[in-house]
């Protein structure tokens, strides 16, 4: 059967909206306020802390969903990699989104980001 170019479309867009997303939120706005930032945290140590997170660790998952947006860039040129690292990234995306969740006076709104990429991972682990 022919692959659907709905679907392929749709993976590109997928892959490239969470590995962007995830380098753009764990580097250039790490140290910068946001509109999405839970609890009325300037950054994203102080967004951990508001959802009652130990300080160390914040660069674990740093490093661990840097290195999964990177393979799942290189997933482009290795598809192999593409499920297993959007399944990686759906768990711990539904553990960002159960987080924005807890903190109640939040709207819903700052919780769109984990939201998106929770769904593009779904999409890629089921494509």
């Amino acid at each position: 059967m022919d692959p659907n170019p709905m679907d392929a479309l749709v993976a590109f867009m997928s892959k490239s909206i969470v590995s962007v997303g995830i380098i753009y939120a764990w580097t250039y706005s790490y140290n910068r306020p946001s509109k999405f930032r839970g609890g009325g945290a300037q950054n994203m140590k102080e967004e951990f802390s508001a959802y009652g997170l130990p300080s160390w660790i914040v660069p674990i998952v740093r490093i661990v969903k840097l290195t999964l947006a990177v393979c799942l860039l290189a997933g482009f040129f290795i598809p192999i990699l593409v499920k297993p690292v959007a399944a990686i990234l759906a768990f711990i995306m539904f553990v960002a989104v159960l987080m924005h969740l807890k903190i109640r006076k939040d709207s819903l709104f700052k919780a769109f980001p984990a939201y998106l990429i929770l769904c593009c991972t779904i999409f890629l682990v089921l494509d």
